[in-house]
């Protein structure tokens, strides 16, 4: 709204750095460069979060043999999962090498992913309300009506991106390649999964289950 206010939005939508060009072009240098040091921890935030999101992620599924075992190796002195960390690094520095026509592929496929992910958690949440109707935790949604509402948005998100009826949908035929060679690797890990047994040590470990009992037992 502030750059609207000082510089019409239609020339601030052509320029390369939107509202840090249109401070710049309006007289206001100093706004474009605190806007432009706002945006660059920012993204530098995002960044952190996501690639430690990422890595505890790969970390968590090669517990649950959905991955190698490898992957769910701890560093010997900070016990932190230090090869999935070593895993995204090499995945994200080989995006990066890829020109921006591919990342914009990869990055429409990964939108349709989390839109549907975010309605496959909801789905959980309700299958485990239903199954275990009395189990407690630290946070408690009382009433289900907003995550109901979340999921069902984007469960839609997901189905405009997916038919090919709109601009917003998938690239014809790239993207949609990509998510079928996707979704043949997902059936692959869960095929994979059947021939090993998961047991609740496995996932948590031994020092969480030894933290766990301890809290039980003081």
């Amino acid at each position: 709204m502030a750059s609207a206010w000082i510089w019409p939005w239609q020339k601030t939508a052509q320029m390369t750095m939107g509202t840090i060009d249109a401070f710049t072009a309006a007289g206001f240098p100093i706004l474009g460069m605190i806007a432009f040091c706002i945006s660059a921890l920012g993204l530098m935030t995002g960044f952190l979060n996501l690639f430690s999101a990422s890595s505890r992620l790969l970390f968590s599924l090669a517990r649950g043999n959905l991955l190698p075992q490898g992957i769910a190796q701890l560093h010997a002195r900070y016990q932190t999962p230090a090869r999935a960390v070593s895993v995204v690094l090499v995945l994200v520095l080989a995006l990066g090498w890829l020109d921006k026509g591919a990342l914009v592929y990869f990055l429409d496929v990964g939108g349709f992913l989390i839109a549907l992910a975010w309605a496959f958690n909801v789905l959980c949440l309700l299958k485990i309300r239903h199954q275990y109707p009395h189990l407690t935790a630290g946070f408690r949604n009382r009433h289900l009506l907003w995550p109901i509402i979340g999921g069902v948005a984007s469960l839609s998100i997901a189905v405009i991106n997916f038919l090919p009826i709109t601009k917003y949908s998938l690239i014809w035929p790239i993207e949609y390649l990509l998510l079928a060679i996707w979704a043949v690797f997902g059936l692959i890990i869960l095929w994979r999964s059947r021939f090993y047994s998961v047991d609740t040590q496995a996932l948590l470990g031994k020092d969480m289950i030894h933290k766990l009992t301890q809290n039980k037992n003081p």
